[in-house]
């Protein structure tokens, strides 16, 4: 048995997993820092998955910092396949999600993601606004 599956994740009830795209330059997107500072301002800490360990494998990184979280935030800012595997992980999980949708991104939930258009989505106006 590798140490890895005998390590057990601690999660912080306390923290969330913001789940979205960066691939708007190297500032973080209006919507991240609306939704950081709010749950921040709330005692929330707020994890991405900029913060991988270094030294680790993307996809083992990303999850084990999902596992640290007790719910996630998925933000589709556009349609990148990294967001829904990611909102995957979460489902797999057992992990309540709170979902978004920027209404000016070209994702049409019922063709792009179907199994996920019984969810109420949280829409927003861009970065933009």
């Amino acid at each position: 048995m590798s140490t890895e599956s005998r390590t057990k994740t601690i999660t912080n009830p306390k923290s969330c997993f913001l789940n979205l795209s960066y691939t708007f330059g190297s500032s973080t997107s209006r919507i991240e820092r609306i939704i950081t500072d709010y749950f921040k301002g709330r005692g929330f800490e707020v994890k991405t998955g900029r913060m991988t360990p270094a030294g680790v494998n993307t996809d083992k990184g990303i999850l084990q910092v999902i596992k640290s979280c007790s719910f996630g935030i998925v933000v589709y800012n556009e349609f990148r396949h990294n967001i829904s595997y990611e909102w995957g992980i979460m489902d797999a999980l057992g992990m309540p999600v709170i979902p978004f949708k920027d209404k000016n991104a070209h994702i049409v939930i019922d063709n792009d993601f179907s199994d996920k258009k019984s969810n109420t989505f949280v829409h927003y106006s861009g970065d933009s606004d």
